[in-house]
């Protein structure tokens, strides 16, 4: 599977862009495999997870339904996240911070 680049503008839309011109602003060359955006003039990579659903854990005494025990531990599910009991995430990182440790634990 492949990635992407996108530019997003200042009225937060997005546009394609290039990982030519990605890789120009970086002054690095980047993982094709990755999707990345160009966000203020910096290049961002998206980072996605998934964990349990909160919303679905629950039951309308405030008991959890199914002993809430462990890190894999799904909900029953419910319309927050399909009826899956997971619920996936993701977010714009910027490379500084994801390449330079030290500057990011001051």
């Amino acid at each position: 599977m492949s990635g992407k680049v996108i530019r997003r503008t200042h009225d937060r839309k997005h546009e394609p862009s290039t990982y030519e011109e990605a890789e120009k602003i970086a002054q690095r060359a980047l993982d094709r495999r990755r999707s990345y955006a160009i966000i203020n003039d910096e290049v961002c990579e998206l980072v996605q997870w998934s964990n349990a659903c909160a919303g679905c854990h629950n039951s309308e005494d405030g008991h959890c339904t199914s002993g809430c025990k462990g890190r894999e531990h799904r909900g029953i599910g419910c319309s927050d996240c399909g009826y899956t009991g997971r619920k996936r995430h993701g977010y714009w990182v910027p490379l500084t911070q994801l390449f330079e440790p030290e500057a990011a634990a001051v």
